[in-house]
């Protein structure tokens, strides 16, 4: 059945509770590894403007230890067409399918421990007193041991220095008031029971046949929905592990709860899970003839483990990892935890580190679960187990990898590539205006860069004089700075240097794109008035927002992806650069944003 340890529940709601980024000397403690940094987002969308704060995410498969049966895994075989033996074959290698003597024995099952008082109805007999099966009884805990009172009575029915058998009457069934331990408010129970002294308390112990034991433990352990052969599967397993897994140095074999089995008596009985007891009747699972224990759990995710990578000990050759492909999508298949700063520190304060910093896994099974972990706080470090690990973050199983997950809110942006070329090329258009104003005011000016830091020598004046001075035969072509031309070559490769042909607008415009080095000459014997055709169209701008974050450590191999949400689907943009993990990135347009570097996610970002 279960990991004899109390397993841990599986979180049934993430940790959405906001908190500002810690300091960024605790950012630059995080390392390389499973890591946790402080700082908590919402998993809604980050507010804009917000700075990046991380999380831990937690990416996992499966629920419960992952040794032996997997109870999803078997009612997929089932399904599938498998038979009983093909299917615990599958699961416990190398054992035989067999009756034996031993699962005639009975079962005693604590129902209730470390109380003052039970109250029982529904007994012929307690204590060897005979009752009224219509009344109920307390039984105390006194210093000299048990005394028995009837209800609405006074006077005392009877005590016992020792222990105290209730016996049913025809009927068979005793009920028990009060919570039990199996989580049973007054439950009803076949057999008999014990009440026996505890310290300074008393326990409850349910006595049964095996086969009336296992009707309530079959269908609370496995839905009654599921296939035939994985009911029965269920039933020989449970038996096999009552025969095998006894409680040690206790009154009674069996914990009603995951610590063994869950049994809650009538309350968990049904007609499917009878049919299978019955069926099955005596049979239990055996590697050479004797029974061998007979671990099973919820859902493998996909592969079960090997038993000493969860237990310790020694292998144990029927409980290796093996492969669980027919387990399906159920729900705990793949799951996902998400912790806030606050959280994680909580959670692992048991260990003794101060704030957690990051978590190393170290060693991982076959399947892989993880089986040796380090802790790192702010004031050490502590090697744990991956039971451990489960337990402190209430995971549902220890397959389990983790991350440093953060992203920004929308942080300002730069300009585009077209609004920096629409600057430059309204500064351009300035400058020859400006050139044109001067000249205007002085028409006798023969030096037609003056005034804007440049000189061309031999340039005849705007008004078409020689001004004094001899008129070239050719005037000079501008010159771009790092590009050498001659009369009548092509210009350079790539559109760099000036079209001769082109007006003085497009010309002065494509040389300051280079820096506007020789506006002045582009000036030099033109029409003044074709730099009116100096218009630069402004370019569309668009809402932009720079995205920073990270996924760390990122999985190996794995892209980042900058997505939008489109309904209820992730459409893929374009590839995002990682380095480290980490990321910057602008995005085009509204919607929600995230990243996706392999399994993990950032949290959305809303532009």
């Amino acid at each position: 059945m279960r990991d004899p340890r109390p397993s841990a529940p599986p979180v049934r709601a993430t940790d959405a509770r906001v908190r500002a980024a810690r300091s960024a000397g605790r950012r630059r403690g995080i390392a390389t590894g499973a890591v946790l940094g402080a700082g908590a987002l919402l998993a809604g969308p980050v507010a804009a403007g917000a700075p990046a704060a991380e999380r831990l995410v937690v990416n996992g498969a499966g629920f419960g230890h992952g040794v032996g049966l997997s109870q999803y895994g078997a009612a997929g075989m089932a399904a599938k067409g498998f038979s009983v033996r093909r299917i615990l074959a599958h699961y416990y290698r190398g054992t035989s399918l067999q009756r034996s003597g031993a699962a005639d024995r009975r079962v005693r099952v604590a129902l209730q421990t470390g109380v003052r008082e039970t109250t029982i109805s529904g007994a012929k007999s307690i204590g060897g007193i005979t009752t009224k099966t219509t009344r109920s009884y307390r039984l105390i805990r006194t210093s000299s041991g048990i005394e028995i009172r009837q209800i609405g009575r006074k006077k005392k029915v009877g005590s016992s220095g020792g222990g105290i058998e209730v016996v049913p009457a025809n009927a068979g069934v005793l009920r028990v008031a009060g919570r039990s331990a199996d989580g049973v408010q007054g439950g009803s129970y076949r057999g008999t029971i014990d009440v026996l002294p505890d310290g300074g308390d008393l326990v409850v112990v349910n006595e049964l046949p095996m086969d009336d034991y296992l009707r309530g433990v079959v269908t609370e352990e496995s839905p009654s929905n599921f296939p035939t052969a994985a009911l029965q599967a269920q039933a020989i397993v449970a038996r096999t592990y009552a025969i095998t897994n006894a409680v040690g140095g206790r009154p009674f074999d069996q914990w009603p709860d995951t610590r063994s089995q869950v049994y809650t008596g009538i309350a968990g009985e049904t007609a499917e899970g009878n049919a299978a007891v019955d069926a099955t009747s005596g049979q239990v699972v055996t590697l050479n003839g004797t029974p061998v224990i007979t671990y099973f759990f919820s859902t493998s995710g996909g592969r079960t483990e090997d038993s000493s990578n969860v237990f310790g000990g020694e292998e144990r050759s029927w409980l290796q990892s093996v492969p669980d492909p027919y387990e399906g999508d159920v729900a705990l298949h793949r799951w996902t935890r998400t912790f806030s700063a606050r959280s994680a520190d909580a959670r692992t304060a048991r260990f003794g580190v101060g704030d957690l910093r990051r978590i190393d896994v170290l060693e991982r099974g076959d399947s892989p679960r993880v089986v040796r972990a380090r802790v790192t706080g702010t004031t050490g470090t502590k090697d744990i187990d991956g039971g451990q690990l489960q337990r402190a973050f209430a995971l549902p199983d220890r397959w389990a990898t983790f991350a440093l997950v953060s992203m920004s809110g929308c942080l300002k942006a730069g300009p585009t590539a077209a609004q920096v070329r629409f600057a430059r090329d309204q500064a351009a258009a300035r400058a020859v205006r400006a050139e044109l104003r001067r000249r205007a005011r002085d028409p006798q000016s023969t030096a037609a860069g003056e005034g804007i830091g440049l000189a061309v020598s031999g340039a005849a004046p705007l008004d078409g004089s020689d001004g004094g001075r001899p008129a070239p035969t050719t005037p000079a072509a501008p010159t771009l700075p790092g590009v050498t031309t001659t009369p009548g070559a092509p210009s350079p490769p790539g559109g760099d240097a000036p079209d001769a042909g082109a007006g003085p607008a497009e010309q002065a415009i494509a040389v300051a794109g280079d820096g506007a080095a020789d506006i002045g000459a582009l000036l030099t014997a033109q029409d003044p008035s074709a730099t009116r055709a100096i218009r630069a169209k402004a370019p569309k701008v668009a809402p932009r927002c720079r995205l920073v974050g990270g996924v760390r450590p990122a999985p190996r191999g794995a892209a980042g992806r900058l997505q939008r949400q489109d309904g209820d689907r992730w459409t893929t943009v374009r590839r995002v650069a990682l380095k480290d993990g980490r990321f910057e990135t602008v995005v085009p347009k509204k919607g929600s944003w995230r990243v996706r570097v392999g399994s993990f996610s950032t949290p959305v970002a809303g532009l």
